[in-house]
């Protein structure tokens, strides 16, 4: 690993979909523009929507997914994997989410590859415990 390497963690609060939608397609458009793959964790819905916005700005989303550069997961999928006993357990996250950004690093097309993950989570959380 890079000693040069930035590794950011934000956590943001969207007042809507449409909100959400459009940093989450911001953050994807710039990732991608810089050749960086990129994770996204997000209920079906979001997932569509993204790949419909990013498809009617140019981004070929197909190609970027065959190419591994592009993932996309369901979140609440996703969330099932890393839990227990109620929680998100460490382990579980490191051994879900290793190989995958591996795999996804590796598509990246950069010296020094990397890997911008953005997913929901709070929502998916809230809905399936009720």
């Amino acid at each position: 690993m890079s000693t040069n390497a930035t590794f950011r963690h934000e956590v943001q609060f969207y007042s809507s979909d449409s909100a959400l939608l459009e940093s989450f397609a911001r953050f994807i458009r710039n990732a991608l523009k810089s050749h960086i793959a990129v994770v996204v964790l997000a209920t079906k819905s979001h997932r569509e929507n993204l790949v419909q916005r990013l498809s009617g700005e140019g981004f070929d989303v197909d190609s970027s997914m065959q190419h591994g550069m592009y993932i996309s997961l369901d979140a609440a999928e996703m969330l099932l994997t890393i839990m227990m006993n109620g929680t998100p357990n460490r382990l579980r996250f490191f051994e879900g989410l290793s190989g995958l950004i591996e795999s996804a690093a590796k598509a990246a097309k950069r010296e020094h590859p990397s890997v911008a993950i953005c997913g929901e989570c709070v929502g998916v959380c809230a809905r399936k415990e009720t």
